[in-house]
């Protein structure tokens, strides 16, 4: 908690001009040398005056040292990202393996069905799940959610 003395030392002065005719009693002028003070006052400091230079110099992405590295340890990482990129390629192509023998299954049952079932089952079920069941995600959910979650379900 802020004493009165710091709170009235933070506190930010703003004044106000009002354009009129005739400038009131105690009312400051606004000259070109008073806003460039305000505005220096306001950001921290002088702004560039269409100096571009500085501005392209502020959002030019900085440039990462390449690190030194023998060629021994640079072809032991290569050894390590080619396997890696081949245990990618192995689990991918098992997954779309295992996609086409479940598609291949699907079909080979609807086709061991008598006709007028075979009918109702190339009918795809679009019914939304049921709210209680949990979809997998693939983030673990945050702790204080699933207290919020499991409350709701034991509500229902």
């Amino acid at each position: 908690m802020l004493s009165f003395r710091a709170a009235a030392a933070n506190r930010v002065r703003v004044l106000v001009i009002v354009p009129s005719r005739g400038m009131a009693k105690g009312a400051k002028k606004v000259t070109k040398a008073s806003k460039k003070a305000m505005a220096a006052e306001a950001t921290g400091g002088d702004l560039p005056k269409n100096d571009v230079a500085k501005l392209i110099s502020l959002v030019k992405p900085q440039s990462i040292p390449r690190r030194s590295v023998s060629k021994e340890q640079a072809a032991e990482e290569q050894m390590v990202v080619d396997a890696y990129a081949r245990h990618l390629l192995v689990t991918t192509r098992a997954g779309k393996e295992l996609d086409r023998t479940r598609l291949a299954l699907k079909h080979a049952a609807i086709a061991a069905l008598p006709e007028d079932l075979q009918v109702a089952a190339k009918i795809v079920d679009t019914t939304p799940f049921p709210p209680s069941r949990r979809i997998p995600l693939d983030t673990p959910p945050h702790p204080s959610f699933d207290d919020v979650l499991a409350k709701e379900q034991d509500e229902v």
